[in-house]
């Protein structure tokens, strides 16, 4: 359910195995947020949470636990993190992690340009070479997923389980589809059909756009 809740607004969550796949993420420089739970494949969160920062990770740290517990609170945020929150209820965790982001400040944005395509998280509105086009909820929703995971096809099955929430299939995704491609006008070479495949979304170069 987070994965999906970060995907749907622009982010690219990815999980990791181990401490030492964690450490790798805190050095990428795209990365963001951190969502550290109380041990990873036996290293400590309070651990982890060193290592992250003296590496030089700037972004925020927040650590997840099932269930209250005041000595480990103290422990990682002593160490860098930056918040603590129970994994239940998870709409109060969602609510955490969107304010951890938010303070993360300058190091994420909410506005994704993609050659004449912008997308505003904050707003759910899109626009073509600034123009705003109208979608529905379920169309912005689906395009932002596309954007999400523009690094892969995205299977017709896949869009109507994560997106959708449907079992009508394909003929209920490829209206979809059909629909924001229409709507991206000029644009609309960057969302892609590989027939029996899925579809995937690709960024146009603005100067060799059609207009």
């Amino acid at each position: 359910m987070l994965a999906h809740w970060t995907a749907r607004r622009g982010f690219h969550p990815l999980r990791c195995k181990n401490a030492r796949e964690a450490l790798q993420c805190a050095r990428a420089p795209r990365t963001c947020l951190i969502l550290v739970p109380n041990d990873v494949s036996g290293t400590p969160a309070s651990t982890l949470c060193e290592g992250m920062r003296r590496d030089g990770f700037r972004g925020s740290i927040l650590c997840v636990s099932r269930a209250t517990d005041v000595r480990l609170e103290s422990a990682v945020l002593r160490a860098g993190a930056d918040d603590f929150a129970s994994s239940q209820p998870v709409e109060r965790l969602l609510a955490r992690v969107d304010a951890a982001l938010r303070r993360a400040g300058g190091l994420y944005s909410r506005v994704m340009e993609l050659g004449p395509v912008v997308v505003d998280h904050s707003c759910r509105a899109a626009y073509v070479r600034g123009r705003q086009i109208s979608l529905t909820r379920t169309e912005f929703d689906l395009l932002t997923y596309l954007i999400a995971h523009r690094e892969r096809l995205v299977s017709a099955e896949e869009i109507s389980r994560e997106v959708l929430k449907s079992r009508w299939g394909r003929v209920n995704v490829k209206r979809h589809v059909s629909r924001i491609r229409t709507k991206l006008g000029t644009a609309r070479a960057a969302l892609q059909t590989v027939r029996g495949s899925g579809y995937r979304f690709t960024p146009l170069n603005e100067a060799n756009a059609p207009r």
